[in-house]
């Protein structure tokens, strides 16, 4: 198993709002990713947006290999 990053600085999200990232789950590497946008958090998803991943890969990416203590 391993770890990905996605960085996308050019989302823009309203405030008093929540947003759901859906990525596949089926396979982590595809760049593309769907966000659900629950506008006013009134727990209905209003909208939907497809956002592409910018991070750079293999720079100063350090796997982190345990488990926060609080979590266990």
């Amino acid at each position: 198993m391993g770890k990905n990053v996605f960085e996308n600085d050019n989302i823009q999200l309203e405030a008093n709002s929540r947003h759901i990232i859906s990525p596949d789950w089926n396979d982590l590497r595809i760049p593309v990713k769907k966000i659900y946008v629950d506008l006013g958090d009134d727990g209905s998803i209003d909208d939907s947006i497809f956002v592409v991943n910018n991070s750079p890969t293999g720079i100063n990416d350090n796997p982190i290999n345990e488990i926060p203590k609080g979590l266990n």
